[in-house]
């Protein structure tokens, strides 16, 4: 029972060595730690003999971890040495002390590893907590766009920008930011007081301004050329309310619905046909056409050639009805009993059925 107690403990040391990495970080303690328990617990001598090679590797492993260790210790002491009161003439240690806690990072330190890290971080936060702030000011005022790259999506980035900068003056005083930083903040705010200034004008021109509902083109120009300049300030990153568009909306609905009567129109009356081609049938194009027309009236503007087919068009279908009427006319003055010699009137008044028939 015993052999067999040795051989698990045996087989257990040589796991737990095999555990420990070819490269010893100080992470690697815990597997260090676990192996040479596993060795201690190899009781029997002859087994124990056999595991030299496992424990030349863990006191190998021991003696890097113990390395790494003792720079862990030389940076503690480093920052020991710091004074309570850091001054920028310090700044060299507290470089050389960041420089080797970077190194010790390589090998698997962390800041938490070592003891006094907390003193140096708050010496460090102490040099450089004010130049810190200051430049932080100063870099956000650089990270401002140039005034002809602003637009209205920059404006919390420079309202943040002059907040911070009056927050720093109100604690340092007004000289802690030269006129050279404060520059571009100017700028910029002056480039965004243009911009809003030119989107309130618009808003009111849209407002205030007729727009007419004509085909004419100045009419049309007019409420193109306030949509453009709506797309232009859209551009740079505004938008604008329902309330604001409402009156340049409505004009641009009714134009669109005016354009697509007048090009209605306009078809329908080159669809006319010619006065003696006008059939019967055709009255409800004509009567349309003309309705087109009277509808624009005011609004739209149809040539001499396009009134004067209408004007034959209607004067087509009257001659049908007129036809009409005169034949009906002519039925009407026939005797009751008809004579060989009113042959020639009826042959007449069929003539003139058939060429009404042509046009039905």
């Amino acid at each position: 029972v015993q052999v067999i107690i040795d051989a698990a403990a045996f087989n257990q040391a040589i796991a737990a060595v095999e555990q420990i990495p070819e490269t010893i970080d100080y992470k690697s303690i815990s597997l260090i730690q676990a192996a040479q328990k596993a060795i201690e617990a190899v009781t029997d001598s002859a087994a124990s003999a056999k595991l030299a090679a496992q424990k030349q590797k863990v006191q190998d492993a021991l003696g890097k971890w113990n390395a790494i260790d003792e720079q862990v210790t030389a940076v503690e002491n480093l920052i020991a040495a710091l004074p309570a009161d850091v001054k920028p003439s310090d700044a060299a240690k507290l470089d050389e002390i960041q420089q080797k806690i970077d190194e010790l990072k390589e090998l698997g330190v962390e800041t938490s590893d070592i003891a006094n890290y907390s003193v140096y971080s708050a010496a460090v936060e102490n040099l450089a907590g004010a130049l810190a702030e200051i430049q932080a000011v100063r870099d956000q005022i650089k990270a401002l766009p140039a005034a002809e790259d602003v637009n209205f999506a920059d404006a919390a980035a420079i309202n943040g920008a002059e907040k911070a900068a009056k927050n720093l003056q109100a604690k340092y005083g007004e000289k802690v930011l030269s006129a050279e930083d404060l520059a571009p903040l100017a700028a910029a705010q002056a480039k965004l007081s243009e911009l809003n200034d030119a989107r309130k004008a618009l808003v009111e021109e849209i407002a205030n301004t007729q727009l007419n509902i004509t085909t004419a083109q100045k009419d049309q120009d007019a409420i193109q050329a306030l949509r453009d300049k709506v797309t232009e300030l859209e551009a740079l990153e505004t938008t604008f309310t329902a309330d604001e568009l409402k009156n340049l909306v409505d004009a641009e609905k009714a134009m669109a619905e005016l354009l697509k009567q007048s090009e209605e129109a306009h078809a329908a009356l080159a669809k006319l046909p010619a006065q003696d081609e006008v059939l019967y049938t055709d009255k409800a194009a004509i009567d349309a056409a003309q309705k087109m027309v009277k509808d624009l009236e005011g609004k739209d503007t149809f040539t001499e050639e396009e009134q004067a087919k209408l004007a034959a068009a209607q004067a087509g279908y009257q001659d049908i009805l007129d036809g009409i009427a005169q034949v009906e006319s002519d039925i009407e003055a026939l005797p009751d009993e008809v004579t060989p010699d009113q042959l020639n009137v009826i042959l007449q008044i069929q003539h003139a059925i058939s060429a009404l028939a042509e046009r039905k």
